[in-house]
């Protein structure tokens, strides 16, 4: 049965990162048995809700964007039609981008832990409307053959450049403008437009595995570039965090409403296209429908455990870590959670197992994962360091972004595209709702600065993979001409360079376990 093999899945990326915790919990003290019964409940709803939602990304949501971004790209000969068949391809991009993130359950839990002058609907807003900007120019390079690399140098170098002159201004700004972009692809974005991305390249017909990623990567950039010019432009006081202090029934009423009107675009655009041109058998429509169920019903048990036992705890956690006399140990604890929390992240495993799958087993899910697991747990350390002594965000998302585009020279194009749809995805629930409590809570306690300190952790982690998935393609690369050296004659001239879809014939495998 595919649930069980779902619920296992699960359990094995959950389970780590939950006893680990209750490690913490347990060694630091402070915490009530109500504390342990309110985590454990929701690492059961965790679990639950993960096997849910996987199942129901695989019967629907990956279905539906395929079948959307394929019959969109899809144009007639003439060339009137082929200019209609643009114009509908913007418009359709651009709603889904901002409808679907305007109830991306990422971005409102990193809003409702901000209480801020400027009203939090305005950011969500902002971020939305990047997200739709950038999904249109995702399309753009599909149907045009653009190059990902050049359109993401010139938006970093935006960006860096917005960055640097919103430090001599509203500094408070520039982690959240980068947290932003990080939780705009969550686990409704990850699965959709992912799955819009390879049906639009799949009509494309292309060679090129590139091809099928780097739609992700756009949408986390998008966001970041009007939040920055928010800030340039903003008079408004610096921004503060608020308390929590919502009940169970309160998440969980939350929880029902922003699933519900994160799916509903998605629905919207399936039954118009399904009228219009899909015109599916009614089994295939039943099981998208079923698919859709458990999507929805797995999103909001994930969402309220979460929110429930993990964003409280995490807070707590970081504030008695620092008054327990030990605030140095921050930085380990951050790598060790770093390491495990990554895996419990739902959009993760959807988007490595789909690299594994285009890539026909080239690239393997478990390679993937293992470089994520130490990018994450590198950037968590590293932003428990800016927590301890108020360094600002900008000395580590300048050279680490400066780092990723010069790399990105030297590998194989299909590693860049999948290195910054990886840290899209990483950047997800967990990250929102544990670790940037984590921090929050540490800052709080040491008297810091909260906003300047403790957010940019969720931007942190989306950063490093772009740098440890390259390096990996780097590594393979390396491997590949060593290999072609090798097997060449002695005097022979140069094997010429492979073709993009022939780069992947080499990749690194990890000795452990499925």
């Amino acid at each position: 049965m595919r649930f069980l093999e779902k619920l296992k899945e699960s359990v094995v990326s959950i389970l780590p990162i939950s006893v680990l915790v209750l490690i913490l919990m347990f060694s630091f003290g402070g915490f009530e048995g109500r504390d342990y019964g309110f985590f454990i409940v929701a690492v059961l709803m965790v679990l639950l809700g993960m096997s849910l939602f996987s199942l129901g990304a695989d019967l629907s949501m990956i279905s539906i964007g395929e079948n959307i971004g394929s019959k969109l790209l899809s144009s007639p000969a003439e060339k009137g039609a082929k200019a209609a068949k643009l114009a509908l391809l913007i418009v359709v991009a651009l709603t889904m981008g901002i409808a679907t993130t305007l109830a991306e359950p990422n971005l409102w839990i990193l809003a409702g832990q901000l209480k801020n002058a400027i009203s939090e609907f305005l950011i969500i807003i902002v971020v939305a409307s990047g997200v739709g900007i950038f999904l249109i120019i995702s399309v753009l390079r599909l149907v045009f053959n653009l190059d990902l690399q050049k359109i993401l140098v010139i938006s970093y170098f935006i960006i860096i450049a917005l960055a640097i002159g919103l430090a001599f201004k509203s500094p408070s700004f520039i982690p959240i403008a980068f947290d932003s972009g990080a939780v705009a692809t969550g686990p409704i974005t990850v699965p959709f437009f992912m799955a819009f991305g390879i049906g639009l390249a799949t009509v494309k017909d292309s060679s090129s595995a590139e091809d099928n990623f780097g739609m992700l990567a756009l949408c986390s950039t998008g966001p970041i570039i009007p939040i920055l010019i928010l800030g340039l432009i903003s008079n408004e006081p610096m921004l503060t965090v608020t308390s929590s202090a919502f009940t169970f029934v309160d998440i969980l009423v939350e929880q029902l409403i922003n699933v519900a009107i994160a799916l509903v675009p998605i629905l919207f655009f399936f039954f118009i296209f399904q009228i219009a041109s899909l015109r599916l058998k009614k089994k295939a429509i039943s099981k998208i429908l079923m698919g859709i169920f458990y999507t929805y019903l797995g999103l909001v048990i994930f969402l309220t455990g979460v929110s429930f036992g993990f964003l409280e705890t995490g807070a707590s956690l970081g504030e008695k870590i620092v008054l327990s006399g030990h605030k140095f140990a921050l930085i380990p604890i951050g790598i060790l959670v770093g390491f495990f929390l990554v895996i419990a992240e739902p959009a993760v495993h959807i988007l490595t197992g789909k690299i594994e799958e285009i890539t026909a087993g080239t690239i393997k899910k478990k390679s993937i994962l293992f470089s994520l697991m130490i990018a994450v747990a590198l950037a968590v350390g590293l932003a428990m360091v800016r927590v301890l002594t108020g360094i600002s965000v900008l000395w580590f998302i300048v050279p680490g972004y400066a780092a990723a585009i010069v790399i990105s020279f030297f590998v194989p194009k299909v590693y860049t595209a999948i290195a910054f749809d990886s840290g899209s995805a990483a950047s997800g629930s967990m990250a929102a709702s544990f670790l940037l409590p984590l921090a929050t809570g540490a800052s709080k306690a040491l008297g810091g600065n909260i906003i300047a300190d403790s957010f940019g952790v969720i931007a942190m982690i989306a950063m490093m993979p772009l740098i440890t998935l390259q390096l990996l393609g780097l590594y393979s690369a390396i491997k590949i001409k060593k290999a072609e050296k090798a097997l060449a004659p002695v005097g022979a001239p140069a094997l010429p360079e492979p073709e993009p879809a022939m780069e992947l014939v080499e990749i690194i495998e990890f000795d452990w376990e499925e």
